[in-house]
């Protein structure tokens, strides 16, 4: 299957390559699959320098400040159709789980597993598949859901030209976006897919992203609680507003299960 890896990052150059594409290499994935894209000029020579420094050969691409605009500006870019892999710079590692529940290394083909995901997406009419978005093994089923879960952006699966990301309805372009995007996928391809028993390991909050962009973790989280709370206004049958242990508010998102498949 010919699908394209697309990584947006912003000021993690050094991250990038000690996260993501070394866990891309250690998978054996085939880097010309995959484009970075960067913010603004300054950013791209700052990522080319690093990749050259590291002996990596990566495509880079300039798009857009914003995570969100980013993903719109990459669904345009690619012919329509194309399945793509959205990944973001920080994925450590990949993780599955064993008989008992207990987190293990991811040691399966990692391309098996994507184009697993589009084949899915062509068998039952979804436009978007991913993977668990938490690292708990309590949490986790050797299953394939099909029906509402959340897609966090850390790991998905879309195509590109796709109305959810590109259509003239999408008034939001926010910090919520993961919410937003599956929701919208859902609610105009009756489904999403979800791979129960995959995580990754990643660094939530690690200096540059999206609080960079955002002037700072205090206005990341400002903004963050303003736009889960209008993208569940927006959709109250399906979605609600609830507070971590930490009080860090979350959206909770209905589970709608149409379909359950075996997966190990």
């Amino acid at each position: 299957m010919d699908y394209q890896i697309v990584i947006p990052s912003f000021k993690r150059s050094e991250l990038l390559i000690k996260g993501t594409l070394s866990t891309l290499k250690r998978h054996e994935v085939d880097l010309e699959r995959v484009t970075v894209w960067t913010a603004s000029d300054a950013e791209t020579k700052t990522y080319e320098s690093a990749l050259s420094k590291a002996g990596v050969s990566v495509k880079v691409v300039q798009g857009l400040p914003g995570l969100c605009r980013q993903r719109v500006l990459i669904s345009k870019h690619y012919p329509k159709g194309t399945p793509i892999l959205s990944l973001d710079d920080d994925v450590f590692s990949l993780h599955t789980i064993d008989k008992n529940k207990r987190l293990k290394p991811f040691e399966g083909c990692l391309s098996r597993l994507v184009e697993k995901g589009f084949s899915l997406c062509e068998k039952t009419g979804a436009q978007l598949w991913g993977i668990n978005p938490v690292m708990n093994g309590f949490f986790m089923d050797h299953t394939i859901s099909i029906g509402l879960r959340y897609i966090c952006g850390i790991f998905f699966g879309s195509f590109a030209g796709d109305p959810v990301w590109t259509g003239e309805d999408r008034k939001h372009l926010s910090s919520g976006e993961d919410f937003e995007n599956t929701l919208r996928s859902f609610k105009r391809y009756k489904g999403v897919i979800r791979f129960d028993g995959v995580c990754v390991k990643t660094k939530y909050f690690a200096p540059g992203g999206i609080e960079a962009e955002l002037g700072g973790r205090d206005k990341r989280a400002s903004d963050h609680e303003q736009q889960l709370r209008r993208i569940a206004s927006e959709h109250p049958k399906l979605s609600k507003i609830y507070r971590k242990a930490d009080g860090t508010p979350n959206i909770k998102l209905r589970p709608i299960t149409h379909q359950k498949l075996k997966w190990s």
